[in-house]
């Protein structure tokens, strides 16, 4: 893991909607079983109080550390899917790609056209979901018809945090 990587405000505010301490996560990754992945779900994990604690999110998910200094964060419940991922070629390379996808949704599409570069919050609201940190914004937004169900996928503009600034907050 890099020296002082970076971490997400969702990823943050996961932790601290979980009442994770800083030294309860650093605890669980340096104990991580699956490489450099923290799986939160696993019956392996679920000694830790990282992973107990994450349970107040209802889904399963695990935290990863990459070699471009990120603690990412992939999370799914039956309500929703969120995937923060690196890209890997490009311009771009080395840069968060951070998805949302909100399962059996569906909005017409003059909504959906207009939620680029609003609040992520202002769509879903507060209601106690750890993906509504403030400064989260939609980049691009499009329904998805699969069998069964529909989706609103989302691309998100994360801010990222140093972890030497973040941990302080997590008590």
């Amino acid at each position: 893991m890099a020296r002082d990587p970076r971490i997400s405000a969702s990823g943050l505010r996961f932790l601290l909607m979980g009442n994770i301490s800083a030294r309860e996560f650093c605890a669980g990754f340096r104990m991580r079983t699956c490489g450099e992945c923290l799986a939160l779900s696993t019956p392996s994990a679920q000694r830790l109080p990282v992973a107990r604690k994450s349970r107040i999110h209802g889904g399963r998910g695990d935290f990863f550390s990459t070699r471009y200094g990120r603690i990412m964060l992939t999370y799914h419940t039956d309500r929703f899917s969120y995937v923060e991922d690196l890209v890997y070629d490009g311009p771009r390379r080395g840069a968060a790609d951070v998805r949302l996808t909100l399962w059996n949704e569906y909005l017409p599409d003059t909504v959906v056209d207009a939620l680029p570069s609003r609040r992520l919050a202002d769509l879903i609201g507060n209601g106690g979901i750890f993906l509504a940190a403030k400064a989260t914004r939609i980049m691009r937004a499009e329904v998805a018809i699969y069998p069964g169900t529909t989706a609103l996928r989302l691309g998100l503009q994360v801010p990222w945090y140093p972890a030497s600034r973040a941990f302080p907050m997590m008590g």
